[in-house]
């Protein structure tokens, strides 16, 4: 199938990312080798717009690593603090220097170095604070600190 300089303009305008794969494969470019569709899409880009979208419309198709997760209802987050805490009790981290405790902070709730708490450049979040998630971690916390 021919494609013409008009279908692949109104394509990449629409920035819809299958369309263009199709319309990319129907123009001979092998949509596998993302460096040779990110080059077409460069070239008949029909504005600047599209042009400096093109890594992101070739690369980043399907790659939802950027999106933000709400871990406020997330079970699995629950039990994996409860299996880090009792971990952490098992090989006596809490008499060491590498110990964390579950620190309240605005947003969010960390695990983080009693002492150096939120100064700690260690620190990794553990859930969004929530009144649920504050409980969780007061037991959390008491069961570390025995």
């Amino acid at each position: 199938m021919k494609t013409s300089k008009t279908q692949i303009t109104s394509v990449l305008r629409s920035e819809n990312t299958t369309e263009i794969f199709k319309i990319a494969k129907a123009s001979g470019i092998d949509v596998s080798n993302r460096g040779s569709l990110m080059r077409w899409i460069e070239a008949h880009s029909p504005s600047q717009k599209v042009s400096r979208k093109a890594y992101n419309l070739s690369y980043g198709a399907g790659d939802f690593k950027h999106h933000r997760i709400n871990h406020s209802h997330n079970r699995n987050k629950v039990i994996a603090a409860i299996k880090r805490a009792k971990f952490e009790k098992a090989k006596g981290y809490m008499e060491t220097n590498y110990g964390k405790i579950l620190v309240i902070g605005n947003e969010n709730i960390y695990w983080a170095h009693p002492v150096y708490q939120h100064q700690d450049y260690n620190k990794s979040i553990a859930f969004t604070n929530t009144e649920k998630n504050r409980r969780l971690a007061a037991v959390i916390n008491s069961y570390l600190m025995k």
